[in-house]
């Protein structure tokens, strides 16, 4: 049997409570991302891991992947995108030689495809996921 004794809170807690800002709880930081996780194909991990790729080429992966998806709307993500739209930084490319060796081992293993027809913004085409141009 289920006593509401035991659910009342003690003179101590109820001070404890009290004593924070206003009796509000404390606020949560805000998540950065929309994006509470990533699917990815097992064979497509698989050919990541039999590459051997580093750290920053699945950082690369993981960054490309949440750009993807959170650009455009439900079944309508474009592929290609612009590269300008991957949060570089939240991923750890905060140099441009990492950022570029992680590209280049994508592109040399034809994982994704960089269009740099507009070099002030070139356009990325992910592999592993299925293309969808926007109508301009």
């Amino acid at each position: 049997m289920i006593d509401p004794q035991d659910f009342w809170a003690t003179d101590e807690e109820v001070k404890a409570h009290l004593a924070r800002k206003d009796g509000k709880k404390k606020l949560r930081p805000k998540k950065d991302s929309k994006v509470g996780f990533l699917k990815f194909d097992v064979p497509f991990l698989h050919k990541l891991i039999d590459d051997k790729a580093g750290r920053a080429v699945w950082a690369m992966v993981c960054a490309l992947q949440e750009a993807w998806f959170t650009t455009g709307i439900y079944s309508r993500h474009p592929n290609p995108f612009p590269l300008s739209v991957v949060d570089m930084e939240r991923w750890g490319f905060k140099h441009r030689t990492k950022k570029r060796r992680a590209l280049e081992f994508l592109i040399r293993t034809r994982l994704i495809n960089l269009d740099r027809r507009d070099p002030r913004k070139p356009l990325v085409t992910l592999a592993w996921v299925p293309i969808y141009e926007p109508e301009a």
